[in-house]
């Protein structure tokens, strides 16, 4: 606004004469008045922003001084926590865009901003042509995506407009007319499609702009008719009109272009499925190529024999892929390559991992060769267009004369499309996650990966001939939940951007000392003016100086209010902004918070205020925090407990209206209408019309909001981060029950080897069946220290075996970081502190740790919300061909006290074991005498509330028992044939 002004004041003073009159120099006395007025509001304007900012910075002070006092109590507590990786990874990006908005000239500002952010009319030619293209690729309608029963790809009809618009302007005037044909068709009225400029109208005015150009003229003349009757009066439309009736009344009259005939390539026909491969080809175990499948049989389908072609399935477990898909994404730079088409790509050497080095293996061991390339490479793609994988150019410096063989491993699941085919062969696979095509090449390499319509792949290529590799070490991923040490980087990288804040607002208030000081100049003549106006300008001193200032001193002020403010601190925040935690952080965050809530069951007030089962602690949530837990319940359809959340933010802002959550992103006026949609969607309209009366913004058109509300309830979904939890693990939880027999008893334990009777375990009985003990003062705290140091560096997300596919997955039903110790990144010394663990463990338990394929402990570290649903340890996989070797104990080695919550709870026993440093919890998974299955032994891990809990496992197996507990009758649940 200042700019224009200025300009127009320019404008005036040139066009005048140099002599001016008095009623100019009036108008001119009258422009200055408004620029100094503007130039007072844009001072009131800077004020506010500072006093906002420093209303956030005191209450960021806050959370800052409770930290410094002691860090480690500070990030123990899980509110601390959330609010923490919430406000890194949210509030700060807020920050740096408010700090970026410059003040003064917001108009030109504003529109400069958003036509920075706004996508080119090139980007928008480029995705309409990329969908038209998969979609001639895969020969299917436009109707297709608009009905699609997969969300992720439906079209609506403004899409379709726009589809059909890009591609008339290509001049593909055949695919445009099936798209706005598909939008006119499937138009449905909406108060945003007028916002977004596509009224009804207007489909059918583009969809006869194109039927004309199809010269199909009584079409085109058809669909103008009905665009006028949707928009009575519209000249243009009715110009248009008249233009077509002359051409088709023209004696030139061109013949209709008459629709293409798709004819569809031996690809495309082999990417769509067709094929005419032997469907009599065997699918069968394989067990004689290596003496290690004797053992571990995998399953194959053979595809072709000439050459050699199979298809392995479940060639990797879970676990494997989610650690492979870790190596790449921290892929070191000197092994990554990229190529075109969307294609990326990681070599990563055999010595980067066990993991590695086992799937290598692994693979050799599927073709029966000895010798390979070192490691694995790693490509994922997301292209559009099918491409040939051998043949690019980095896999193509290889020497691809010497490969016997190669494979392609799939790591995910392709949803439509993204078929691998040979097409020499006429082979097609849609892979599923977990297959490893296996080709013996005798140089055919003629693979092709045909375009994923939906997404990106990922997959590893193998080939079968040795080959030196270099290594990097790579980065492990930063946990903000659990490590103790990367949440203590977190918190200084708060206290920095904080202080950058503030290095922020002491510019600000230096830009308004000198606004202020410029203001006060810049008024003196009007106020040395004011009521005698004709006496001051009759002065020839004060007119020239009224014209001085008015040429030259706003120039002046004009470059003062462009000059950026605090842009140090801005370049700071945005190279930050790689370090701030990743949405997934939040969310893991969000989520244990909710498992707290709902096990504990605590209030959202309360736990806003720091108050968690009954004890009150220095931590509070914020409005913006409250605000995201009940967004993520809206997400997830689960509304009654969205809305208890965003009550919780709507009270928190009126207790502080003055908060600066507005320039954050959030204002009151959006919680209250996520309210009353959370509200409509559980029929509660009398409280959401209660709401919206109460809001300004929504007041004066409450109804026609609830209408609205009403005829867009989200569909249900289901948020894998909220699981819902089980009534009997929630009610343990909040108990303290112990069993209290006057059959158990506390004792030494002196028997089971010969060096207990010089150094007894102190044992307390549990229960007798299933058999339940505990253990104290077992494992030192001078050992725990060590442990805890040396292993934080290994810990990962743990996994747990599928009941159904017996597999190793990430699940939020044990939400646990872990390492298997000993480890071969521990020194020597750890390694043997570990053994000495494991031997205090058999000479607790009395029973054996001899099997070499189960020696490893599992180090456990439970953050905030940390837990384990009730599960049994044993594994249950014994089929009537095949013995597999289960659990039949358990010991679990608590490494720390834990201040509240994280305890052990066995449901069918009513049984609650809280961690307690030193302490080692035993029992029985199976009947002593029958090994059979004991239900008894379900148990699980309560989330934790305060602090961290660090645990160990010891499984015990029944093969290693055969000789000290032999079973003396059959099992009752165990299909075994041996039994």
């Amino acid at each position: 606004m200042v700019r224009f002004l200025f300009l127009l004041l320019l404008v005036g003073i040139v066009r005048v004469n140099a002599s001016y009159s008095e009623s100019h120099i009036k108008n001119l006395l009258g422009l200055e008045s408004q620029l100094i007025l503007n130039f007072r509001n844009y001072a009131k304007e800077l004020q506010e922003k500072l006093r906002v900012i420093k209303s956030a910075l005191a209450e960021y002070d806050e959370h800052v001084k409770d930290a410094t006092r002691d860090p480690e109590l500070y990030l123990s507590n899980p509110f601390s926590t959330f609010r923490l990786i919430r406000h890194m990874s949210l509030d700060w990006a807020a920050w740096q865009l408010k700090m970026e908005d410059q003040l003064g000239a917001e108009q030109l500002q504003m529109q400069q901003r958003l036509l920075a952010q706004t996508p080119k009319e090139i980007g928008l030619k480029i995705a309409a042509q990329r969908l038209q293209s998969l979609l001639k690729f895969y020969n299917l309608e436009p109707a297709f995506f608009l009905h699609a029963n997969r969300n992720f790809l439906k079209l609506n009809p403004v899409d379709c407009f726009h589809m059909g618009e890009q591609l008339y302007k290509l001049g593909k005037y055949h695919e445009a007319a099936e798209w706005l044909t598909v939008a006119a068709d499937n138009y449905t009225t909406s108060p945003h499609n007028d916002l977004v400029g596509v009224p009804h109208w207007r489909v059918y005015e583009m969809r006869s702009k194109v039927l004309r150009s199809l010269n199909k003229f009584t079409e085109s003349k058809r669909a103008l008719s009905t665009a006028i009757s949707l928009n009575h009066g519209n000249q243009q439309l009715l110009e248009q009109q008249q233009q077509l009736e002359l051409m088709s009344s023209s004696k030139e009259l061109k013949d209709p272009l008459p629709d293409p005939v798709a004819v569809l390539s031996e690809l495309q026909q082999q990417c769509g499925g067709e094929s005419r491969q032997d469907i009599t080809l065997s699918c069968e175990l394989i067990t004689n190529v290596t003496p290690f499948l004797e053992l571990a049989p995998l399953r194959v389908e053979d595809l072709y024999f000439y050459p050699y072609v199979m298809l392995y399935k479940d060639g990797i477990y879970d676990r494997e892929i989610q650690h492979i898909k870790n190596a790449f994404a921290r892929c070191p730079s000197g092994n990554k390559f990229e190529e075109d088409g969307g294609i990326s790509g990681c070599l990563i050497p055999g010595s980067y991992s066990a993991v590695i080095r086992t799937l290598s293996v692994r693979l050799q061991d599927m073709a029966g060769l000895d010798s390979a390339m070192d490691g694995v490479i790693i490509l994922e793609y997301g292209s559009t267009n099918p491409f040939k994988p051998f043949e690019l150019p980095h896999l193509n410096l290889m020497n691809l004369e010497d490969v016997e063989a190669s494979a392609i491993l799939f790591l995910n699941d392709v949803v439509l499309g993204g078929a691998v085919t040979i097409p020499n062969l006429d082979i097609v696979v849609f892979p599923q996650r977990g297959d490893a095509l296996l080709t013996f090449n005798e140089g055919n390499f003629e693979h092709t990966l045909c375009p994923n319509v939906v997404g990106s792949s990922m997959v590893i290529v193998k080939f079968m001939f040795a080959r030196e590799e270099t290594d990097e070490t790579l980065e492990m991923e930063q946990d903000y939940i659990t490590i103790l040490s990367d949440k203590l980087e977190l918190l200084s990288q708060n206290e920095k951007l904080q202080l950058s804040l503030m290095d922020y607002v002491d510019q600000l208030q230096e830009r308004i000392d000198v606004v202020k000081k410029l203001s006060k100049f810049l008024r003196a003549p009007l106020q040395t003016a004011k009521g005698r106006e004709k006496e001051f300008l009759s002065n020839p001193l004060n007119s020239f100086s009224l014209l001085r200032q008015m040429e030259s001193d706003w120039v002046h002020v004009l470059t003062l209010l462009e000059k950026p403010i605090g842009q140090e601190q801005i370049d700071f925040l945005r190279e930050m902004h790689s370090k701030r935690p990743h949405l997934q952080g939040v969310r893991d965050s969000m989520a244990a918070i909710h498992r707290i809530k709902e096990t504990y069951k605590l209030k959202a007030w309360d736990m806003a205020n720091g108050l968690l089962k009954g004890v009150q602690y220095n931590a509070k949530l914020s409005v913006l925090d409250c605000y995201e837990m009940g967004y993520l319940y809206y997400n997830a359809s689960q509304f009654t407990r969205a809305e208890e959340w965003l009550l919780t933010a709507r009270h928190l802002m009126a207790q502080s209206p003055t908060d600066p959550y507005p320039m954050l992103g959030v204002t009151r006026s959006d919680i209250s209408s996520l309210l009353a949609r959370s509200l409509v969607a559980i029929d509660n309209f009398s409280h959401a019309r209660t709401v919206l009366l109460d809001e300004p913004k929504f007041r004066d058109a409450a109804e026609e909001w609830l209408d609205y509300f009403k005829a867009n309830i989200p569909e249900k979904v289901r948020n894998e981060y909220l699981m819902e939890l089980d009534e009997d693990y929630s009610r343990l939880c909040r108990s303290n029950y112990k069993a209290n027999s006057s059959r158990l008893s506390c004792s030494y334990k002196r028997t089971s080897n010969p060096f207990l009777i010089l150094a007894p375990f102190k044992m307390e009985q549990l229960s007798l069946d299933p058999y339940v003990v505990v253990f104290h003062d077992v494992v030192y705290s001078s050992e725990i220290a060590r442990l805890e140091r040396a292993t934080e560096p290994l810990l990962e997300q743990a996994t747990v075996k599928s009941s159904k596919t017996h597999k190793h997955v990430v699940s939020y039903a044990r939400t646990v970081h872990g390492a298997w110790l000993p480890h071969p990144k521990l020194s020597q010394q750890d390694n043997k502190l570990v053994a000495r663990i494991r031997q205090r463990i058999k000479d607790m338990t009395g029973l054996r740790l001899d099997s070499a394929q189960y020696d490893l402990l599992q180090l456990l570290n439970y953050g905030y919300g940390g837990h384990y649903a009730s599960h049994y340890d044993f594994s249950n996989v014994t089929s009537a061909k095949y013995f597999f070797d289960d659990r039949i104990a358990t010991a679990l080695i608590y490494l720390n006290d834990v201040s509240s919550g994280g305890a052990t709870i066995f449901p069918k026993l009513n049984l609650v074991v809280k961690p307690e440093r030193g302490k080692v919890l035993h029992w029985y998974n199976m009947r002593m005498f029958s090994y059979d299955y004991d239900l008894l032994s379900m148990h699980a891990a309560c989330p934790v509330i305060i602090g961290n809990k660090l645990a160990m496992t010891q499984w015990i197996y029944e093969l290693d028992q055969m000789f000290i507990k032999p079973c003396r009758e059959p099992p009752k649940h165990r299909k075994n044939v041996y039994f």
